[in-house]
């Protein structure tokens, strides 16, 4: 910067870790956006806590389920309806792909025999085809432009 290389300090250093830095905005605008949904009655379940999520949890580790500390970027729930929402959030140029929505789907899935499991994947440039393509009414999906940012 001090040699006057704006261009190339933006294009080789902050250009490649931009959506690094806002995906965890993005997050918050997703949380903020189910907070909304929530005020409509638009969920399939009114929680009673919402936020991020970090512990021991099923994840897939090569096709198969393994207990590992994770992340889950939004995590809701409601003890008085025994329902949970797993939100992920996907800021990238690249579509939501299908193994992603697979792993979203492990986390937290010893939850699915006793409980209500609902997943909100949220997406910055859409959903691949496959994803598109599945029929579940416990999955909710929304790219960018339905968060009204």
């Amino acid at each position: 910067m001090e040699d006057g290389d704006v261009e190339g300090v933006y294009k080789y250093i902050i250009e490649p870790e931009l959506n690094r830095y806002a995906s965890i905005t993005f997050e918050k605008v997703c949380q903020q956006f189910l907070t909304k949904l929530q005020l409509q009655n638009k969920l399939p379940f009114r929680y009673e806590k919402i936020g991020k999520w970090f512990g021991k949890t099923t994840v897939r580790e090569n096709n198969k389920l393994v207990t590992k500390e994770t992340e889950i970027d939004i995590f809701a729930m409601s003890k008085r309806e025994n329902g949970f929402l797993i939100g992920e959030c996907k800021f990238k140029e690249a579509p939501f792909s299908y193994k992603e929505y697979l792993n979203a789907i492990s986390k937290l899935s010893v939850l699915n025999k006793d409980s209500n499991v609902y997943y909100a994947l949220f997406s910055k440039n859409g959903f691949d085809k496959q994803v598109m393509d599945i029929e579940n009414n416990h999955l909710l999906l929304y790219s960018i432009d339905d968060l009204d940012i």
